[in-house]
């Protein structure tokens, strides 16, 4: 079949003021879509528990965000049975407690049951700068085993929307 429609690389979709097609954005559609071919962890959390999406779709934090903005990754992408992607995303910081049944179920399936209960580098006692929690003691001191390792820091910018 021919392509009867060009796609204008100019503008590619999902970067600028309009949104990727797909899910919306702004608001949850009053049912939740049928995920049994999505393979996010988000996608299998909200299979498990159909009433998580009904709890929160109608939230939004102070600075706008819905559910919708946060799952729409996970909603447009379908992933790879093989590759779990998290599927959502926190449009601010406000996300991980206006959402936190959700969250905290993608934090700990990425982080580790016990994760949740370990401090988090804002909450570290006052005073102790965040370095002096890393070790210095060599990962692998014979060097058989590590070729290279690195740290991968993220962060979000307090008060701004995504």
């Amino acid at each position: 079949a021919a392509m009867t429609e060009c796609v204008d690389a100019s503008k590619p979709l999902g970067l600028g003021p309009d949104e990727y097609p797909g899910f919306p954005a702004d608001s949850c559609p009053a049912q939740l879509p049928d995920l049994s071919s999505h393979h996010s962890v988000a996608a299998a959390e909200l299979r498990a528990d159909p009433g998580l999406y009904d709890g929160l779709r109608g939230r939004r934090t102070p600075l706008g965000v819905g559910l919708a903005r946060c799952i729409k990754t996970g909603m447009d992408n379908r992933c790879h049975p093989m590759i779990k992607t998290l599927g959502a995303v926190a449009g601010d910081e406000h996300c991980y407690e206006t959402f936190r049944p959700l969250f905290d179920c993608l934090i700990k399936e990425r982080h580790g049951a016990g994760c949740l209960d370990r401090p988090h580098a804002a909450c570290l006692p006052s005073g102790v700068p965040a370095l002096d929690m890393l070790s210095a003691i060599p990962v692998d001191p014979e060097g058989k085993y590590v070729l290279s390792s690195q740290i991968r820091v993220a962060r979000s910018l307090q008060g701004i929307r995504f």
